[in-house]
């Protein structure tokens, strides 16, 4: 059986890794010093990163007078320097409120996203996605007010619906700190993540928040990682694999891909994409007279033209050249039992021979899940 341990030594062509990012928020970012928790978790898994923020009690993106988009010391620190990445967070409720959502929200990060890429065009800005209050209830800004939420889950789903309409709106990717809450306390509602006030994270909330960031930022599973910031290791796994599974769970797995082009050849890939499970390739639809079938691997996609169809997995990134299997072999793949596969993305193709030419099959995407 073929194995992807070989991917271990390829990892680096995957994309860097961000060597700074700059946090604006408030005290859902200040409290336990998430910039700092992050970083503890990057310096773990090998990886340097400086960290920046402002974080002031109340404040919010983009409604005045305490709105980081007119903040001087927002504004300031974003000119500061090439960020790699720019997080934004939002005062905790206003997203639930339209008035606010509509008039302060997302005109707000708009402006502050203008600025980011006015100074570095290739910085990325991204979204902190916050949680709802334990036990949920009725916010307020003026005479605008939210539904009066039941309980955590709906006040979350309000949440989750803003930051993907801004994430929509503004072209960034959101850090989905309060469905990986939401994932751990279902999944083990006797850990608490809230502190006193039932608002704040207390430092298993922050942990669990800053190991969402390190997996979206730096695209490599928190499970196993050293850092555990003082939390017993039963509650520190807990949280990294809650963490890697509301990452990776949606995305992962297999799925066809064929750049818009017909492929008579299909590939089809089943079993469990897992680490530990097992995949077998299997090529359908060859021609009667087929002499020879091949597979082969990489990191990349291709959109290339070879044999007048389409070369779909990058040649400059292969992992497996194209393995000969002679005719109607399959070919079974195991999945390393190792963490730092997790979200992997690996793109295979096959080719199958014929007296009248080459046939190339469709792509297969496969993402390693948690």
């Amino acid at each position: 059986m073929q194995s992807l341990l070989l991917l271990a030594a390829l990892a680096p062509l995957q994309d860097p890794a961000p060597q700074s990012v700059l946090f604006l928020g408030n005290s859902y970012t200040g409290v336990n010093d998430l910039p700092k928790l992050v970083k503890g978790f990057a310096n773990a898994a090998g990886y340097p990163l400086v960290t920046a923020k402002n974080v002031p009690g109340g404040y919010t993106l983009g409604s005045a007078p305490n709105a980081h988009a007119t903040n001087a010391t927002s504004l300031g620190l974003i000119a500061q320097t090439d960020w790699d990445v720019v997080a934004l967070q939002e005062q905790s409720y206003l997203p639930t409120i339209p008035f606010t959502k509509t008039n302060f929200m997302l005109p707000g990060a708009t402006s502050l996203d203008a600025a980011i890429k006015a100074n570095d065009p290739t910085t990325e800005t991204v979204l902190y996605q916050t949680w709802g209050r334990r036990f949920g209830g009725q916010f307020c800004y003026g005479a605008n007010c939210s539904p009066d939420f039941a309980d955590f889950d709906a006040m979350q789903d309000s949440l989750t619906a803003s930051y993907a309409e801004l994430g929509t709106l503004i072209g960034a990717e959101v850090i989905p700190v309060g469905e990986a809450w939401r994932k751990s306390i279902a999944d083990n509602p006797t850990l608490v993540l809230h502190s006193g006030d039932n608002s704040h994270p207390n430092m298993k909330g922050s942990y669990l928040a800053a190991a969402v960031f390190f997996g979206k930022l730096f695209d490599q599973s928190p499970v196993g990682n050293s850092f555990s910031v003082g939390l017993s290791a039963t509650n520190a796994a807990f949280l990294q694999d809650v963490a890697a599974h509301i990452i990776w769970d949606a995305t992962c797995g297999t799925e066809s891909y064929n750049s818009g082009s017909v492929n008579p050849l299909t590939l089809t890939a089943t079993g469990s994409a897992a680490g530990g499970g097992s995949l077998t390739f299997d090529l359908q639809n060859q021609a009667a007279e087929t002499t020879g079938q091949w597979y082969g691997a990489s990191f990349g996609q291709s959109g290339a033209s070879l044999f007048g169809q389409t070369l779909l997995i990058a040649p400059s990134q292969l992992i497996v050249p194209l393995i000969p299997m002679g005719v109607g072999v399959s070919w079974d793949v195991s999945i390393p039992i190792d963490p730092a596969f997790t979200g992997l993305d690996i793109f295979v193709q096959g080719l199958a021979a014929n007296p009248s030419g080459v046939e190339l099959s469709n792509g297969v995407r496969v993402e390693i899940c948690p």
